[in-house]
């Protein structure tokens, strides 16, 4: 599972319960915007490394022959004080680290892939705005796609302040 403004966690930690573990990557700001990643403990216990920015975490896993990264990120909404320029260059810096820890267990580049779940603050079925455009530029840099649902009628927000729905929540993996 991947958490976007998931709790005011100003430190990383990482929680173990006899079902699950947690990585919990501190935010932006103490106001929520936190991430974290939920593995069941099977799948945590393939646990390689893990990392964090401001806008991300993740937790890397060995199997056979690859790495997957599980990416879960908060990309802030345009007008917040994070330009999103910056933002993806921070990300881009970590994702990057990441492979290169990844290659430095002798695992070749090609087998690292990607999963994640962001709230992108973007509805990307309008991938055409300039922050789409930049958003689905970051992901194919990384040789990435957009998962897109089946039900387009599906909403991930409610607006608290008005009655507008989106789907600013999405996944992605590499293509390979």
């Amino acid at each position: 599972l991947m958490f976007q403004e998931f709790s005011k966690h100003i430190q990383r930690e990482h929680v173990q319960t006899t079902l699950v573990e947690v990585w919990i990557f501190p935010g932006i700001s103490s106001k929520s915007r936190s991430t974290a990643l939920a593995l069941s403990k099977f799948w945590a216990s393939f646990h390689l490394f893990d990392a964090s920015c401001a806008y991300a975490g993740i937790v890397a896993l060995t199997l056979c022959d690859k790495v997957l990264l599980l990416i879960s990120a908060h990309i802030p909404h345009d007008g917040h004080e994070h330009q999103l320029d910056d933002v993806l260059e921070t990300m881009d810096e970590l994702v990057l680290t990441c492979i290169d820890k990844a290659r430095a267990y002798g695992i070749e580049r090609h087998n690292v892939l990607l999963i994640g779940g962001a709230d992108l603050n973007q509805d990307m079925r309008d991938s055409y705005s300039a922050r789409g455009c930049a958003l689905l530029s970051w992901l194919e840099s990384h040789g990435c796609a957009l998962i897109f649902p089946n039900n387009h009628k599906l909403v991930s927000h409610n607006h608290w302040h008005h009655s507008n729905e989106s789907l600013i929540d999405w996944f992605w993996a590499s293509k390979s």
